[in-house]
């Protein structure tokens, strides 16, 4: 039969992607760096499967399906950046915005008894099998700023904020905040270092921060969803999710602190 099949079905698949990334950035100043990004991804897939009406799972009366889905990504961010120096301060500054939305679009249909024999299209068979289609979507979008600050190229300053928003959330819950903040000493570039000839380099720091994540309750947690489902032709909803406007971003919390060292030049 595994012999049959190959021989007698037929599988096609056809994946078609389009990207692209673009950009813009302006000087107006020395220091000063403003920038817009935009990237666009579409990714298409459309398969055919016939089965054969002699021997498998086709059989007696042969069956056909169509399998198309389409997925759409778009990215769109803007950045202001500032960096300079000012004797012994460094300081760069980046503020920005930044929308990412996601569209997945699936349409799978079957029908099977097949009228004639290679005639690969729906019109050739005369019993709908299945039928199914859904559109996802998923919008995320978020403000943002980083401060990173040294002086004397001894004593660094790293601070960070996002404000995010997601669609997987009820409004009264879409938006998160989340925080980091880093220090370090260059401990050997001190006065009292100098005459330590065996410490060759010597740095401590420490770091703290908040990342958010909005994953883990699917496209619609926070909705009640209903399924659909038919009894003798009738058709009826159904209640399949309860509703949850609680959910809310998921923080998680990390720091650390470490001593890095470089000692007689190893």
């Amino acid at each position: 039969d595994a012999f049959a099949e190959t021989e007698f079905n037929m599988r096609q698949t056809q994946r078609n992607q389009q990207t692209v990334n673009t950009y813009v950035t302006f000087f107006p100043i020395e220091g000063l760096n403003i920038t817009a990004n935009y990237s666009y991804n579409n990714a298409d897939r459309r398969r055919k499967v016939y089965e054969n009406p002699k021997v498998g799972d086709g059989a007696p009366g042969g069956r056909f399906n169509i399998l198309s889905t389409r997925a759409i990504t778009q990215t769109l961010n803007q950045l202001i950046s500032y960096n300079r120096d000012f004797g012994k301060h460094t300081v760069d500054v980046m503020v920005g915005h930044e929308s990412y939305a996601y569209k997945y679009e699936y349409l799978y249909s079957m029908k099977n008894t097949e009228i004639v024999n290679g005639i690969y299209e729906f019109d050739n068979f005369v019993n709908i099998s299945s039928v199914s289609s859904y559109t996802d979507e998923y919008k995320k979008e978020g403000y943002f700023a980083r401060l990173n600050y040294d002086y004397a190229d001894k004593y660094y300053l790293s601070a960070s904020y996002r404000h995010d928003g997601s669609s997987r959330f009820h409004k009264d819950n879409r938006w998160g905040n989340f925080y980091s903040v880093g220090l370090s000493w260059r401990v050997s570039e001190e006065e009292f270092m100098k005459d330590i000839t065996w410490v060759n380099s010597l740095k401590l720091r420490a770091n703290w921060g908040i990342v958010g994540n909005d994953a883990g309750s699917g496209y619609y947690g926070y909705m009640a969803l209903y399924s659909n489902s038919q009894n003798a032709n009738k058709g009826a909803y159904y209640l399949s999710q309860n509703e949850a406007y609680n959910l809310k971003w998921e923080g998680s919390e990390s720091y650390g602190f470490a001593a890095e060292a470089r000692l007689f030049n190893r």
